[in-house]
Parts: C-alpha cells; structure tokens; sequence
C-alpha cells in the first residue's frame, strides 16, 4: 500500500513539474528582441517577428511608421511588426547617378545593435535621385511621396516585381507577373498585360507597384503580403538571400508625377 502511495505521489510531482516547465517555455516562446546600446525602440510586441530597422531621426522615423501603418494590410497587422531606429546620418552611394543605394558591409555591421529582418535608410537628395530597395535594404528619398516605402517594402518583403513596363522579373519573385491569368486563381482585381514585360500579366490595372498615384497593392497582392506575415507569425521565416542577390530596384518620380525606374544587375 506504501509502495502505491509513493508511486501515485511521484506522479503527481513529476505532473506538477512538467505542467510548470509548459507555462514557461510558453511563456517565453516568443521572447522580445534583443536591444543593443545604440538602438532606440519605436514600438517592440510580445509575439512579433517582423523587425524592421530605421536610420534617421526619430520624428521623421515615427512619420513613416505611422503612414505605413495605416495603409492595408499592414493596418490590419500592426501585431506583426517591431520598429526601431538608429539616430545616425549615413552615407550612400549614389548608384549609377540616378539612386540611393545605401546597402554596405558596414552598414550591415552597424544595424546588428538592432534586430532587424528590413532596413530602412532615409536619405534627403533631390526628387531626381530616386530611392531603391537591394535585398533587405530600402533607400528611401524622403523627398518622394511616402508611399515609395509601400513600394519598395513590397521589393523588400516578398520580391514584388515591378509592374511597369520595362523591367526585369527578379529571380524567386511573388509571383505578381505572370504569364498567364489563371495564375491568380480568382484572387485578382482584373487582368492586365504588362507587367515588367509586355507579354506578362498583372492582377491590378494600377496599383503601387506601378504607379506612385496609388497607395493601394491590389487583392491578389495584398493575398501574397497576408500570407508571408502569417508565415512569419509561425516563424517560418522567408530567408532573402533567396531572392536576386544580383538585382537593385530604382524607382523615382518623372516630370509629369509618375513612378519610373529601372532594375540592374550588380
């Protein structure tokens, strides 16, 4: 009888214990980031898994992080994102005399007092240099209409291609250029031809991605962001070296408003 005592008593301890451990790798299973000294928080949520990284000053920091918070989808997923931002002036080349390019080995070591999946460097040159994306690094021209931070977060983030025509579709790109319109499986606004080339297909007639007079990346777009967020969410994490190591976005503003630009191979 001791002996059956002892055994129900074991059991309930050991029932204890692993109940105990379970709350706490629960509870620390999405532990926040770690700040280095250097690295100012905007906003850090228990559970996020997008980092994104500024340089700049902080009231010019907040202004875009406000905007791009408040357009879809990223309105509907503010849950998903940490904001920090380094107060340090950088600089960038200016790639070819026409864009920011603002990717370096030593910007790269400096973010790393940050967490940081996306890099966002704001840059003042005049409306005629244009801002670009290579990799995880945007290099935004704060004299463009804010919404350029949509369209080159939508390079950034899941390789978007460029829907103006012409451009070179990156390699392992979303997917937003096709060949055919079936391959949107009914997730688009319509069917359009040219899409970074003439014989490809977009989902929205004129969305970001082609023209900076809209803040608004179409359904089947926004289909595509939703679902990478989600897979960051469950952390299965997009890894950018997957994407064109080779390719630089520049986008700018034309004399008559529009968005032009031109993808290089570095």
């Amino acid at each position: 009888m001791n002996k059956k005592f002892m055994s129900i008593i074991i059991v309930l301890i050991l029932l204890i214990l692993t109940t105990v451990s379970l709350y706490y790798v629960i509870k620390n299973i999405n532990p926040s980031p770690i700040v280095g000294e250097g690295c100012n928080i905007i906003n850090q949520t228990e559970g996020a898994n997008i980092n994104i990284l500024f340089f700049g000053k902080e009231t010019q920091v907040k202004e875009y992080i406000n905007y791009f918070l408040s357009k879809s989808p990223y309105n509907e997923n503010k849950d998903s994102f940490n904001f920090y931002y380094i107060d340090q002036e950088r600089t960038c080349e200016i790639y070819k005399g026409i864009a920011i390019l603002c990717y370096s080995r030593d910007l790269i070591r400096q973010a790393s007092i940050c967490p940081n999946n996306f890099i966002i460097v704001l840059q003042d040159y005049p409306t005629s240099i244009r801002s670009s994306n290579y990799i995880n690094v945007m290099s935004i021209n704060i004299n463009h209409p804010k919404n350029v931070i949509l369209h080159e977060f939508g390079h950034s983030f899941i390789n978007l291609a460029e829907e103006y025509v012409p451009a070179a579709i990156p390699r392992n790109s979303a997917g937003n250029c096709v060949q055919s319109c079936i391959e949107f499986n009914g997730k688009e606004n319509g069917c359009y031809q040219g899409c970074s080339e003439a014989n490809y297909y977009r989902s929205v007639e004129n969305g970001i991605m082609r023209t900076l007079r809209s803040e608004n990346y179409g359904n089947f777009n926004t289909y595509l962001i939703n679902k990478t967020i989600d897979d960051f969410d469950r952390k299965i994490i997009v890894k950018q070296e997957a994407f064109d190591e080779n390719l630089i976005y520049t986008d700018g503003i034309n004399s008559a408003g529009e968005l032009e630009g031109e993808t290089f191979k570095l």
